[in-house]
């Protein structure tokens, strides 16, 4: 054995070099690597939000550094948002009004931003109905937008409309006073205008349901409180 080689201590592995930014993440406290740490992923996170919009919806790209610095200007961005709620105030409709929800079937009884009443109610179906031999084509639908309340009748007769024999597969009355119908509409109807109403039903079963040619079924209770509540020039909000 080479005692000359035994005598030579192994070789030590040299001290790995601290780079000064290492340095410093080393000596920064734990909420500050933490919120550093945050600010990288949220960079990320909106930068392939970006770049996925633009890429599914043709939008135009924004750089993150813009972002960023959007989001730095504090007191100008609360103003701003101040700003967008004084206007979003002026849009809030005052006094009573109603707002309908046809596709959820909910009707909902407001004043100034508070519910006042909440009723199960009937939209339109959306069907189509087409008369064979006239070719006349009814699509029976709930409208969208704002109405007001023009006429109030209390126990309302019905005059019934030419699609409602047709899709009953009867012929056409000679006379108009065979179309009178006083019991349809139950005790109170609120007309919107172009044929469309808020009214009772006899079949209160089917609340919920979008069972009707376009008008807004409610139940008797429900429909007697819309009716105190309201007046001549109420608007109503449909969607």
């Amino acid at each position: 054995m080479n005692e000359v080689a035994d005598s030579v201590a192994p070789p030590v592995a040299a001290a790995p070099q601290v780079t000064p930014v290492a340095l410093a993440w080393r000596e920064w406290p734990v909420w500050r690597i933490a919120r550093v740490r945050y600010a990288i992923l949220a960079a990320v996170a909106v930068s392939v939000v970006l770049l996925t919009s633009a890429w599914l919806g043709g939008y135009r790209y924004v750089p993150v550094a813009d972002v960023a610095l959007a989001v730095s200007a504090g007191p100008a961005a609360k103003g701003d948002l101040r700003q967008i709620e004084r206007k979003l105030a002026a849009l809030q409709p005052r006094g009573t009004y109603i707002v309908v929800d046809a596709a959820q079937n909910r009707l909902r009884l407001m004043k100034n931003d508070k519910v006042i009443r909440e009723a199960v109610a009937s939209a339109g179906t959306g069907a189509v109905l087409v008369d064979e031999k006239s070719g006349r084509t009814w699509v029976f639908e709930t409208p969208r937008g704002v109405r007001t309340v023009r006429v109030r009748r209390e126990n309302p007769c019905w005059r019934r409309p030419d699609w409602d024999y047709v899709e009953n597969g009867e012929p056409l009355p000679k006379k108009d006073s065979e179309r009178i119908d006083c019991a349809a509409l139950g005790d109170y109807a609120l007309y919107l205008g172009d044929g469309y109403m808020i009214h009772g039903t006899l079949y209160e079963r089917s609340l919920g349901l979008s069972v009707t040619h376009g008008c807004v079924r409610l139940g008797a209770k429900d429909l007697e409180a819309v009716w105190k509540a309201t007046s001549l020039g109420t608007k109503v909000y449909l969607y």
